[in-house]
């Protein structure tokens, strides 16, 4: 996975070596998109991603694998990205509570997360789109964009 500046053009690409039988994925992220996203929003959106990407070339090379084998090791992958929050993390469970109108205060409390950042999911559900980098991305110091 590579997480670079739009300027870049690099693309997302899968590739099957048939010496190695490995599938290889190549997954190019948009720096400035992530930028603005908190590292809640950052692993649920990558996990998201990955999953339906990693999904689709899995399906893409079916005479490599039968659909069993295929079935389970997707049902591992995704088991590994629930239990960490990958999938249906945080984020996507703050929204639903918010979306049941529930407090943000409560919500805050139910799901252990700074208001700050229930307030913003909020904000983000209700179409605000943020254009400066997240504060999680200032305290862990990768901001501001630099050169390649």
């Amino acid at each position: 996975m590579r997480v670079l500046p739009e300027s870049k053009g690099r693309k997302t690409f899968r590739r099957f070596d048939s010496g190695d039988n490995s599938l290889g994925l190549d997954i190019s992220i948009s720096y400035e998109q992530y930028q603005r996203m908190s590292k809640n929003e950052q692993r649920e959106a990558l996990g998201i991603y990955l999953y339906n990407y990693m999904s689709e070339s899995v399906a893409k090379y079916k005479k490599y694998a039968d659909k069993e084998t295929q079935y389970r090791f997707l049902a591992q992958v995704k088991n590994w990205m629930l239990e960490n929050n990958w999938l249906n993390g945080k984020i996507n469970k703050a929204q639903e509570l918010l979306s049941q109108d529930m407090g943000l205060h409560e919500v805050c409390q139910e799901l252990q997360m700074p208001l700050e950042e229930i307030e913003y999911i909020f904000l983000r559900m209700n179409d605000y789109e943020p254009t400066d980098v997240h504060p999680d991305n200032i305290v862990a110091g990768k901001a501001p964009l630099y050169n390649l």
